[in-house]
C-alpha cells in the first residue's frame, strides 16, 4: 500500500504491541467472564474491523493513522482472544486428548497461513487489498457460528478486584517459583523479539532480495510454504515425534529457525 518498510515495522508494533501489552489483562478477562460470550463479541468485532480497514485502504490514498489505529484495536481483541481460546481448549477436549489437541490446534493455525496467503495472494494481486480484508471479516462468521455450536462450563464468579489482582499475583509468583514455566516464558520472550519481526518484514525482504512483489500471487506463494512447513511441524510434533522429548523439539526447531 505505501512501499515504505518503515510503515511495515508501524504497523507490525501496532498489531503486537497491544499483545505484549494487554495480554495478562486479556488473562484476567477470561478468568472472570463467560468465555463463550467473550470469544464470539471479540469475533464480532474483529469482523467489524476488517471491513474498516477494507473501507480505509479503499481509497487512492489510505490514510496510515486509521490504518495504524484499525490494526491497533485488532491487537487489543487478540490480545484477549488468545488467552481466552487457550483457557478454553481444555474443556472441549479434557486432559486425556489435550497434547493432540493442542498439535491439532497448532495445524490448523498454520494450515490457515497455508490457504489464506495463496488466496489471498492471487486476489490481492487481481483485485486489491480491500477484497481480501473484506473476505476476511466473513471468515469471522464461521468462528462465531463454530462458538455458538458449542457449550463450556461456567467460570467461576468471581467479581471482586482484589481477587483479580490476587489471581495475577498468582500467576507472577508461579513464573519466579517454577523453573520449567520461567524458562518457557524466557524462551517465548526472546524468539518473538527475534523471529516476528522477520515475519513482518517478509514483503520487504522478498521485494529487495528475491525480485517478488509484495502484490503478486508468487509472494502468496511464498508466504504460504512459510504456514506450510509450520503446519507439518505441528501435526509431525504429535504423531511422528510423539515420543520424543519436548525439550529437544524446542531446541532443534529454534535452533533450525536461525
Amino acid at each position: 500500500l505505501t512501499g515504505s518498510s518503515s510503515f511495515v515495522g508501524i504497523v507490525l508494533f501496532a498489531q503486537l504491541g497491544p499483545m505484549l501489552l494487554f495480554s495478562i489483562v486479556g488473562g484476567m478477562f477470561a478468568d472472570t467472564f463467560d468465555r463463550r460470550r467473550l470469544l464470539i463479541t471479540i469475533s464480532a468485532t474483529q469482523g467489524l474491523l476488517a471491513l474498516a480497514l477494507a473501507s480505509v485502504v479503499r481509497a487512492d490514498d489510505p490514510s496510515k493513522a486509521w490504518i495504524v489505529g484499525i490494526v491497533f484495536c485488532m491487537g487489543v481483541g487478540q490480545s484477549v482472544f488468545g488467552p481466552t481460546y487457550s483457557a478454553v481448549l481444555p474443556d472441549l477436549v479434557g486432559p486425556g486428548n489435550l497434547a493432540g489437541a493442542i498439535s491439532l490446534n497448532s495445524a490448523q493455525m498454520n494450515g490457515s497461513r497455508v490457504i489464506g496467503p495463496a488466496i489471498g495472494g492471487m486476489l490481492f494481486a487481481q483485485y486489491g487489498a480491500a477484497w481480501v480484508f473484506s473476505l476476511n471479516a466473513i471468515t469471522y462468521l464461521f468462528v462465531i457460528g463454530a462458538l455458538l455450536s458449542v457449550r463450556l462450563p461456567d467460570v467461576e464468579a468471581s467479581g471482586a478486584d482484589e481477587s483479580r489482582l490476587h489471581r495475577l499475583a498468582l500467576g507472577f509468583r508461579i513464573a519466579r517459583n517454577r523453573f520449567p514455566v520461567g524458562r518457557c516464558l524466557v524462551t517465548m520472550v526472546v524468539f518473538s523479539f527475534l523471529c516476528l519481526p522477520f515475519i513482518g518484514q517478509m514483503p520487504v525482504l522478498a521485494d529487495r532480495n528475491l525480485d517478488i512483489a509484495a502484490r503478486s500471487t508468487a509472494y502468496g506463494w511464498l508466504y504460504a510454504c512459510f504456514g506450510l512447513g509450520a503446519m507439518l511441524g505441528a501435526l509431525s510434533v504429535g504423531t511422528v515425534f510423539a515420543q520424543t522429548p519436548k525439550e529437544t523439539l524446542v531446541r532443534v526447531g529454534m535452533i533450525s529457525f536461525g
